[in-house]
C-alpha cells in the first residue's frame, strides 16, 4: 500500500495507521459527531474517556455522517482490524438492541444517576420540599441542551407525589437521547454485516471486536507473542521488554502497540512478533528499536540494561507516532526497485526510527 503524499510503503501498516488517524480525528472538537460523556467533562465516575453521539445533530447531513461512521465500524469487523471508537455500554447495547438500565446511565453520567437516587431516597414530603422546591420536568442532555421530559414539563414543578414519575422519565429520556444517531450508525453497520449476525455477541464482545483490547495486560500480550531468530521467552531482552511494558502507563502501552502494528490496540486475530535486531557494525546500545507494522513485528536490540531499553523505547514512541518517511522511502530503495515500489506493496521498514 502507498499513500499519496507520504513516504510510507508497507503491506497493511499504513492502512491500520490511517484507521488510528481517523479515530483520533473523531475526538477533535472540529468534528462534532461525538462528545465526551458527562463523566469525562466533570471528571467523576467511570468511563471518563468515553464519547457519546451528540443528541443535537439530527439533520440529514449529520445522519449521513453517523451512517458513514457505522460503515467504518462494519468494515473493521469484516477485515479483523480495530477502530478506536470509545462508546460506553449504552451505545453498544442499543446497537445490539439489548435492554438498557439506569446502570448504563451511571456509566456515562454519574451526576444524573445520583440525582435520581437522591430524589427516590426522600421518603417524606417535608424532606423533598426542603431540597427540591423549584425542580421542573426538564433535564440536561449530554451535549448541554435542556429538554422537557413531557409536554409542558418546563413549567410544571415536580412535587413529592410526582417525584417518581420525574425520575422514571429522566432515566428514559437520557438513555434514549442519542437514539436517532445510534440508529444511523446501525444502518451503516448493516450495510456491511447483517445485524442479526452480531446479536449472538454480548455488548462487551462486540466492543472488543471493534476496539480491540483497550489496555492490555502484559500477561495477556505474552500469550499473543511469537518469537523469531534467537529470541525466546527466556531471553534477557524479552524479559526486560515485559518489565518495561509493565512499568509503562496505559497510554504508553497504547503508543507501543501503535509503533509496532499501527494501532493503539492489538487486533484480536493479530500476534505480536519479536525478533532480535543484529547490526554487526553498530553496538546494540547505540541502536533504536525498529518495527514492521505490516506483520506487527518488533526488532529488538540486545540492550545491556532495562533502563536503557526503557529510554530507547520511549524515544522511539515519542518520535515515530505516525508512519511517514517524508517522501524518502522510495529513495532509499535501489534504483531498479524504485519504480516497483510505487505500484506494489513492499516493506523497506522506512517508517521506523533507525540508529542514533
Amino acid at each position: 500500500m502507498e499513500f499519496v503524499g507520504e513516504g510510507a510503503i508497507d503491506a497493511g501498516g499504513p492502512y491500520r495507521e490511517s484507521l488510528t488517524q481517523m479515530s483520533t480525528e473523531l475526538y477533535n472538537e472540529a468534528v462534532p459527531l461525538l462528545i465526551r460523556c458527562p463523566n469525562g467533562r466533570v471528571d467523576v465516575g467511570n468511563n471518563r474517556e468515553k464519547y457519546v453521539p451528540s443528541p443535537s445533530l439530527d439533520s440529514p447531513i449529520f445522519m449521513q455522517m453517523f451512517k458513514a461512521l457505522g460503515l467504518l465500524i462494519g468494515i473493521q469487523l469484516r477485515t479483523g482490524n480495530v477502530f478506536d471508537i470509545r462508546f460506553p455500554s449504552v451505545v453498544w447495547k442499543q446497537i445490539l438492541e439489548e435492554p438498557v438500565t439506569i446502570a448504563d446511565l451511571q456509566d456515562y453520567d454519574l451526576i444524573a444517576t445520583q440525582l435520581v437516587h437522591n430524589i427516590e431516597a426522600l421518603d417524606t414530603e417535608e424532606k423533598f420540599a426542603a431540597v427540591f422546591d423549584d425542580l421542573t420536568f426538564t433535564t440536561m442532555l449530554s451535549d448541554g441542551q435542556t429538554v422537557e421530559l413531557k409536554k409542558g414539563g418546563g413549567s410544571e414543578i415536580v412535587s413529592f407525589a410526582t417525584r417518581l414519575e420525574f425520575t422514571k422519565l429522566l432515566v428514559q429520556v437520557r438513555l434514549a437521547e442519542s437514539a436517532k444517531q445510534i440508529a444511523a450508525i446501525k444502518k451503516g453497520i448493516s450495510c456491511i454485516i447483517p445485524l442479526d449476525a452480531l446479536r449472538v455477541l454480548s455488548w462487551k464482545e462486540l466492543a472488543r471486536l471493534v476496539c480491540g483490547q483497550p489496555d492490555f495486560d502484559v500477561k495477556w500480550l505474552k500469550t499473543k507473542t511469537i518469537y523469531y531468530g534467537s529470541l525466546s521467552e527466556t531471553s534477557a531482552s524479552v524479559t526486560r521488554l515485559w518489565e518495561v511494558l509493565t512499568d509503562f502507563t496505559p497510554e504508553e502501552r497504547g503508543e507501543f502497540l501503535r509503533f509496532v502494528c499501527g494501532q493503539t490496540q492489538l487486533p484480536p486475530s493479530t500476534s505480536l512478533v519479536l525478533e532480535n535486531m543484529d547490526e554487526e557494525s553498530t553496538p546494540a546500545d547505540k541502536l533504536l528499536p525498529k518495527s514492521s507494522t505490516c506483520s506487527s513485528k518488533l526488532y529488538l536490540p540486545a540492550y545491556s540494561s532495562k533502563e536503557l531499553m526503557r529510554k530507547k523505547l520511549q524515544y522511539a514512541l515519542a518520535n515515530c507516532s505516525a508512519i511517514d518517511a517524508d517522501l524518502t522511502a522510495a529513495a532509499w530503495l535501489p534504483s531498479d526497485l524504485q519504480e516497483v515500489s510505487e505500484t506494489e506493496d513492499s516493506d523497506p521498514e522506512a517508517d521506523e526510527p533507525g540508529p542514533l
